[in-house]
């Protein structure tokens, strides 16, 4: 398993939920060195809830990280309820 933050780090898990759970990674600006890193949570999560809604414009979500990631997440939690 990949470490360091990034979303590849879910690889195994997102495998092991199988193809009847779809499974969705969103990674950080800023890791790819193209974008700049987004340095505030709010506008983390509100890119984060744009590209959720996107990919399934409705819930049910289980939304989930690690690290960072998990702080990220909390703030995703209200606005994906």
């Amino acid at each position: 398993m990949r470490r360091g933050g990034d979303v590849f780090a879910y690889l195994d898990l997102a495998r092991h939920l199988g193809p009847d759970q779809p499974f969705y990674g969103l990674r950080a600006a800023g890791l790819d060195g193209e974008r700049e890193p987004r340095t505030r949570i709010e506008d983390m999560a509100a890119a984060y809830v744009a590209a959720i809604r996107e990919a399934q414009p409705a819930g049910p979500y289980r939304i989930g990280g690690w690290s960072m990631g998990g702080v990220v997440a909390w703030e995703i939690s209200p606005a994906v309820a």
